[in-house]
């Protein structure tokens, strides 16, 4: 296991190929990937799209705390934002890729909401 930024980080493999939103508590992962994220907007369009966030979703990093602190809208489990590569956008704007991980570190909640970075 590699630690990036404060983060854990792990190869995802799934063995079984089994759909886990067919089982009750069961982890269920979006995937972002990041080799083209490079602004803020880029990146709360993927993380829109990878958390079926709904359509009053801002944009913003208000809305992106208040959208992973509720995730009411996604089968009961605990859900895994796996971000591949996120080094671009941290090399590309440092300070926006600091004050997203200061969203997503805030809104972990184990057993229901966690981030895995997968760096290339």
């Amino acid at each position: 296991m590699l630690v990036v930024a404060g983060w854990f980080v792990r190869a995802v493999v799934r063995e079984d190929g089994a759909e886990p939103r067919d089982r009750p508590g069961a982890v269920m992962e979006h995937s972002i990937d990041g080799t083209s994220i490079r602004t803020k907007a880029e990146f709360m369009a993927a993380v829109a799209d990878a958390l079926s966030f709904p359509d009053w979703f801002g944009h913003n990093l208000d809305a992106l705390h208040d959208c992973l602190g509720d995730l009411s809208w996604l089968p009961a489990g605990e859900h895994v934002l796996v971000w591949s590569s996120p080094e671009v956008l941290r090399e590309a704007d440092p300070r926006v890729y600091d004050a997203i991980d200061d969203v997503l570190r805030d809104a972990t909640e184990p057993g229901r909401f966690r981030v895995e970075l997968n760096p290339r």
